[in-house]
């Protein structure tokens, strides 16, 4: 279930991102032709371009806000797929250190070298008088 979420996510956030670049750039000349001097005159002299203008705006000010929400989706998306690789890498190495332990039997032999009781083997405290 967790996949088909972040699948959905992903796709949603890449939608918005590539939906609100290519809107963008289609109304990028619209919005410059509105803003140069000529465009303001036109727009004064017919209301049809007020209309067309006010229109490109709104639709380059909807573009910008789905290219943000498009890339915090993804940063989300990705950020947390990341997260999800280090907490599983993380479980795996103690996992893997867990099995690599010595026993609790093991460890408390004293005398064999190469474990925490070898110290004790030769101690006074089991001699004491």
């Amino acid at each position: 279930m967790r996949g088909a979420v972040g699948g959905g996510g992903l796709g949603t956030g890449l939608i918005l991102l590539v939906g609100g670049l290519l809107l963008k750039s289609s109304q990028s000349q619209m919005v410059a032709e509105c803003n140069s001097g000529l465009g303001r005159l036109g727009q004064v002299l017919d209301p049809s371009a007020a209309s067309n203008c006010s229109s490109a705006q709104d639709l380059s000010s909807l573009a910008t806000a789905g290219i943000w929400l498009g890339a915090i989706m993804l940063a989300f998306i990705v950020g947390g797929l990341i997260l999800a690789g280090l907490i599983g890498a993380g479980i795996l190495a103690s996992s893997r250190q867990r099995r690599s332990a010595p026993a609790a039997g093991e460890a408390s032999v004293p005398g064999r070298p190469g474990t925490p009781g070898a110290h004790r083997a030769g101690s006074r405290a089991g001699n004491a008088p």
